[in-house]
């Protein structure tokens, strides 16, 4: 799961409601839309990026206290 998943839930909530409330301003349903599908995009960038990194190529990594 990507950090962003969450969010995706809550969009797609939101979207659901949004839809489901009679005479729901189309405008509001495009807006929430477009967030679902920035959102979905960002996750599936996310995940081919993550596929690609080497976990060696940076060297050893020393976690900030």
């Amino acid at each position: 799961m990507t950090p962003l998943s969450p969010v995706l839930l809550i969009i797609q909530t939101a979207l659901a409601v949004a839809a489901a409330v009679p005479g729901a301003d189309p405008k509001i349903l495009g807006y929430i839309q477009t967030a679902l599908d920035a959102t979905t995009a960002a996750i599936t960038a996310a995940k081919e990026a993550e596929a690609k990194v080497d976990p060696g190529a940076l060297g050893p990594i020393t976690p900030i206290s």
